[in-house]
C-alpha cells in the first residue's frame, strides 16, 4: 500500500472538488528520494490517498476485476464497511493499475493492539463495527477470504471506524477456486480451510473469533 497526494481531489456531491491544503510536511516528504512525482511549490491543495497496486496488471485480469467489484458491493452496502474507494488508476512507469482509496490514518487493527491498551468499552466498539463490516459482506453472499487483523484499517486514532480492505480473495459463496493452493494468515484460517475445503461464510465467522480472542 502507497501513500500518495491526489491534487484535483474528488468530486463531493456531484458538485465541486474537494481539496484539502497542503503543510510543510506534505512538501518536506515530496524532497525524498523515494518519492515519485514530488510536488511543486505551487501546488497547494489536495488530499492523501492510499494507492494499492496490483502487480503485472497492466493488462486489466479477472483477479483485479473481481476485487474492484467485491469492494465496490461491500462499500455500496454501507458507507462503514469497506474502506471508501475513489477508483483507479494507472502507474505511468510500469503500467500496472492501482486502486484509489481514502487514507486510513488509524493504521491497521494489528498495529494498534500492539500499541493500545484497549479498555473494555473501546474493543466492544471495535467488534461492533467489524461484525456489522462482515455482516454487509455476507449479506451480498460474498467471503472474505482473507479476513484478519492486518486487513482491518481503522479510520484515525481517536475515535476511529474500523473497515474491511483487502477483496483480493472475496468471491460469491458458490464460487469455488480452482486451485490447490492456500493463501491466507495460518493462524485465522478455520480448520477446515487448511483441510483443503472450500471457504464459506463460517470460515470467515472462524476468523473473526481469532480477531475477538486478540
Amino acid at each position: 500500500m502507497l501513500d500518495a497526494i491526489w491534487l484535483d481531489g474528488y468530486i463531493n456531491y456531484g458538485v465541486k472538488r474537494h481539496r484539502n491544503p497542503l503543510n510543510y510536511e506534505d512538501h518536506k516528504i515530496a524532497k525524498e528520494k523515494d518519492v515519485k512525482s514530488p510536488l511543486n511549490k505551487n501546488e497547494k491543495e489536495g488530499i492523501r490517498v492510499a494507492l494499492k497496486s496490483l502487480k503485472n496488471s497492466s493488462n486489466i485480469s479477472d483477479y483485479f476485476l473481481n476485487e474492484l467489484k467485491n469492494h465496490l458491493q461491500c462499500m455500496l452496502s454501507s458507507n462503514a464497511a469497506a474502506v471508501p474507494m475513489f477508483g483507479i488508476t494507472q502507474d505511468p512507469e510500469t503500467s500496472n493499475y492501482l486502486i484509489v482509496m481514502n487514507l486510513m490514518n488509524g493504521g491497521n487493527l494489528r498495529s494498534n493492539l500492539l500499541i493500545i491498551k484497549y479498555n473494555p468499552l473501546e474493543k466492544y466498539e471495535d467488534l461492533a463495527d467489524i461484525a456489522y463490516a462482515l455482516l454487509t459482506l455476507h449479506k451480498r453472499n460474498l467471503v472474505h477470504g482473507d479476513f484478519h487483523s492486518g486487513n482491518i484499517l481503522c479510520s484515525s486514532n481517536v475515535a476511529s471506524i474500523n473497515y474491511i480492505s483487502d477483496f483480493g480473495l472475496s468471491r460469491p459463496v458458490n464460487q469455488t477456486i480452482n486451485s490447490n493452493e492456500i493463501y491466507g494468515v495460518i493462524p485465522y484460517m478455520a480448520p477446515e480451510v487448511l483441510r483443503g475445503k472450500p471457504y464459506t461464510k463460517a470460515a470467515d465467522i472462524y476468523s473473526f473469533g481469532i480477531i475477538i480472542y486478540l
